[in-house]
């Protein structure tokens, strides 16, 4: 399953999605695009916060790429996208649904 998100975020506010069901055992990918500086969160189980996360490429560009194992008895992911600066910004999520 192939899925695009897209939206702003102010210089320290948050963007945040899910819970998005996954098949356990499976990969599931987010790439994110844009302007400014966001910074992509991913995390299984719960929503991510700027301390508590499965996943956070750090880069100082919009470009950030998460590929992660969907782990068993937590498949539900959540996804925030953080402002670091205000950012403009487009996700593609690649999984499988259960």
């Amino acid at each position: 399953m192939s899925e695009t998100r897209a939206g702003s975020v102010a210089k320290f506010a948050n963007a945040n999605y899910g819970p998005i069901s996954a098949m356990a055992g499976t990969q599931f990918k987010v790439t994110m695009t844009g302007t400014g500086d966001p910074d992509l969160h991913v995390r299984f189980g719960a929503a991510p916060t700027t301390t508590q996360y499965d996943c956070r490429p750090y880069t100082a560009i919009a470009a950030e790429t998460c590929s992660l194992t969907v782990p068993v008895g937590a498949p539900a992911a959540y996804i925030m996208v953080n402002g670091y600066s205000a950012a403009t910004f487009s996700l593609t999520l690649e999984y499988t649904k259960p």
